[in-house]
């Protein structure tokens, strides 16, 4: 039962990172208005930037990123889909180096749509999503299947199972060390107990002689008395 309840344990653990990589992607975005043009916006070239912006289906837009200075190599690319993780949609990149990138876009639906502007290195841009078509495309609109966002989304849990699944089997596998305490008798020493019994009953079986002239106590085996110097009669 113990073993079910840490497996039970380390699933719950292991998803824990889905409650935050399934609603952060949603307010991370920044909503612009459609005609409004979003000046000297930076980036990195590490974390695509990202909008959100309302379309009606049907209607046509231009989406521009045009390059406003930049201290490296500098690109820009337009993505365009209908959820923040970019895993599906359009994609545009085929102008040349520090030029305007334009999409055309058709909607679809009525509804949010996510525009992503990736970049190579660092640098600044101007951002602007127009109703119409208002300026010609700098290159067809690809449609993309791009699976590294969902396996951003799964990594933090699968690496959090496979490590957390690990230290379960480690700890498992380590024998357990028990402790086996002796209860002390308080009885007497048992050596000593026969020591002494041993001692009185050879007490017993010796024979106690004593000098005919001073009456000292002598060994068994003496010949004259200790005392008096008497010889020992036997």
């Amino acid at each position: 039962m113990k073993k079910r309840y840490s497996l039970i344990l380390i699933i719950i653990g292991s998803l824990s990172p889905l409650l935050f990589s399934t609603w952060i992607p949603y307010i991370l975005p920044e909503r612009v208005q459609l005609d409004e043009i979003q000046t000297y916006q930076d980036s990195s070239g590490l974390i695509p930037k990202q909008y959100i912006v309302h379309m009606t289906q049907g209607n046509a837009y231009t989406i521009s990123a045009d390059p406003s200075g930049y201290y490296y190599s500098f690109d820009v690319g337009i993505k365009i889909g209908d959820s923040p993780y970019m895993i599906t949609g359009y994609t545009v990149d085929e102008a040349g180096e520090d030029d305007i990138e334009i999409m055309n876009f058709i909607a679809t639906r009525t509804g949010d749509y996510y525009i992503q502007i990736f970049t190579t290195g660092f640098g600044f841009f101007d951002f602007i999503v127009e109703s119409g078509l208002s300026a010609s495309a700098t290159g067809p609109n690809v449609e993309f299947f791009d699976s590294i966002y969902l396996l951003v989304l799964i990594l933090p849990s699968v690496i959090i199972f496979v490590i957390a699944v690990i230290i379960y089997v480690v700890i498992k596998r380590q024998p357990k060390i028990s402790y086996q305490i002796t209860p002390i008798s308080p009885s007497l020493n048992p050596y000593r107990t026969s020591s002494n019994k041993e001692s009185i009953s050879n007490l017993g079986k010796k024979k106690i002689k004593f000098c005919e002239f001073c009456g000292s106590m002598l060994d068994e085996s003496s010949n004259i008395c200790p005392q008096c110097r008497a010889p020992i009669m036997r």
